[in-house]
């Protein structure tokens, strides 16, 4: 039996299953609620968690560009600014 798949939308299918899997990994793949609005709502909770932990990543991730360098603490400084000018000079 042959089932034809729309490919643009079949296409997009390892994008839920990575952040399914995400979620299964952060959260675990039980919800703790019973009823329908509570297991909804805590589902929505684990999506917006989810959403923020991502947005918290990336920030951290890009901010780590923006960060000049700044000198070792305990380190007198023409030991550090040796250290530090062969970082620049290794890129």
């Amino acid at each position: 039996m042959a089932t034809a798949f729309d490919d643009e939308t079949y296409g997009q299918r390892w994008q839920v299953e990575t952040v399914m899997f995400m979620l299964k990994r952060h959260f675990g793949s039980a919800l703790t609620s019973r009823k329908y609005q509570t297991r909804r709502r805590e589902m929505n909770l684990r999506a917006v968690t989810h959403n923020l932990m991502i947005l918290r990543f990336a920030e951290l991730f890009y901010r780590a560009f923006l960060t000049p360098y700044l000198p070792l603490q305990g380190i007198p400084d023409t030991l550090s600014s040796l250290i530090f000018s062969k970082r620049l000079s290794k890129r």
